[in-house]
């Protein structure tokens, strides 16, 4: 939640910038990104730590939690994010790396379906 509203609640220059590139660069509507939770962060490549931090678009991917007393689904967590560099789309990748796997978008599919 918190690189969601970094990007649809502030006005930083830099929320701006990358806010512009979604809506107009993509055609994603304000409404969309936040269904989705996309989101903008400042940071730095994992692989690369001679590199400055930079502004990022952030993918939340989403994995159920489940009741322990009935094992069914009751809402959803978010397991890692997809972070993908404004400037340089090809350098994304995943935090945490070894996190548990979840899904982008997987919160909106409606309960009971297959």
């Amino acid at each position: 939640a918190l690189y969601n509203t970094n990007l649809l609640d502030y006005s930083s220059r830099e929320a701006k910038r990358v806010l512009e590139y979604l809506m107009k660069g993509r055609g994603l509507s304000k409404r969309t990104l936040r269904k989705y939770g996309v989101g903008r962060a400042t940071k730095q490549h994992p692989l690369d730590k001679t590199s400055q931090p930079s502004e990022s678009i952030t993918f939340p991917c989403f994995k159920p939690a489940l009741n322990e007393n009935s094992n069914t689904r009751t809402n959803y967590v978010i397991s890692r994010i997809k972070v993908q560099p404004l400037e340089q789309h090809a350098h994304w990748y995943i935090d945490p790396p070894d996190g548990p796997l979840g899904l982008f978008g997987y919160h909106t599919i409606p309960s009971g379906s297959k």
